[in-house]
């Protein structure tokens, strides 16, 4: 993607609740006619933890919607879940009433944004995925230029200190 202004944002639901599904489908469609001249949502549903973790490793997801409680998984354990299986997408957890503490601990966790649920219009679900996905970006570019040299563009001494650490570590292990 070049930017989040000309290319769909393809989001990601992560949601068991039907009823909850579509109205965050219909929100992102409002949202996409709120904000014209702003990216169109490309938008997957996924009912089950499972069906979504599939769905993420085939890759093409901007940004996850991810329910914090599912049948299969509840907690930070789903968050913890599409970690495992993509660290670097952007997660926004979808919280009940009265769980700001869970939504707090998932921001710990590594969520850029929390919403709860029949709480939020859809300018404000936008604007969560649009931060998040732009977040996401700005920490991706930050750590490419922490590991190549501006100028020439080629891994820096940090960039090689990094490269060689997974080598390093796999030697003292089969050493041992």
């Amino acid at each position: 993607m070049t930017g989040i202004e000309s290319d769909p944002v393809r989001v990601l639901l992560i949601e068991d609740n039907p009823r909850h599904a579509r109205q965050l489908e219909n929100a992102i469609g409002e949202a996409g006619v709120a904000f014209a001249g702003a990216a169109p949502y490309e938008f997957s549903h996924a009912p089950r933890l499972s069906q979504g973790l599939n769905r993420l490793g085939k890759g093409g997801v901007d940004v996850v919607l991810l329910d914090l409680s599912l049948p299969k998984a509840t907690g930070l354990e789903p968050l913890q879940r599409v970690r495992e299986c993509d660290p670097d997408v952007p997660v926004v957890a979808l919280t009940g009433l009265n769980q700001d503490h869970l939504a707090a601990q998932a921001l710990g966790a590594g969520a850029q944004d929390y919403l709860t649920k029949g709480k939020f219009s859809a300018a404000l679900l936008a604007r969560s995925i649009r931060y998040a996905v732009q977040v996401r970006r700005l920490q991706v570019g930050m750590r490419s230029l922490s590991l190549n040299d501006a100028l020439t563009r080629l891994y820096n001494r940090r960039g090689f200190i990094s490269l060689t650490e997974p080598h390093v570590k796999l030697a003292q292990r089969t050493k041992g």
